[in-house]
């Protein structure tokens, strides 16, 4: 059981730390969102990312390469740890070895989802239940997308 967790949050570590570029260098176009700031003296992009893309798109276009090349810095929301720094924070911030279990913590309507996310983690529920809830809603959302991976 233990091996299947850590094995899942090892998976789902590497599916965050995955740079959205690292896929396919020619590909369909993805068209990522990039919005733009100004006043009389700056401009900002804010650009929108996603970390796990399908393969065979391509975000870097002409658009957000002139923006980045009209920028004087870049700031990204962080610097990714290695996958096993990565791990660890998610098993430390993400799991509850005290206190209620997660099907407590959650709405009684919600049971019946945790049910089905369980089942589509290939985990009995209670294997979920020292997760806190938005460990258990990220694995559960990720988990379709590791068969692009």
């Amino acid at each position: 059981m233990l091996k299947k967790l850590f094995g899942l949050t090892a998976s789902f570590a590497a599916l965050v730390g995955l740079p959205a570029g690292a896929w396919a260098q020619t590909a369909k176009d993805a068209d990522p969102a990039i919005w733009v700031v100004k006043d009389a003296d700056t401009t900002i992009y804010l650009f929108g990312t996603v970390h796990v893309l399908k393969p065979g798109l391509s975000w870097f276009d002409e658009g957000v390469k002139a923006a980045f090349d009209k920028s004087d810095e870049v700031v990204l929301e962080m610097i990714e740890p290695d996958a096993a720094t990565m791990q660890g924070v998610i098993i430390k911030a993400g799991l509850s070895m005290t206190g209620p279990g997660l099907s407590e913590k959650l709405p009684k309507e919600s049971l019946p989802a945790l049910a089905v996310a369980a089942k589509d983690l290939g985990m009995p529920e209670s294997a979920l239940e020292r997760f806190e809830p938005w460990l258990a809603a990220m694995m559960s959302a990720m988990a379709p997308l590791s068969k692009y991976c």
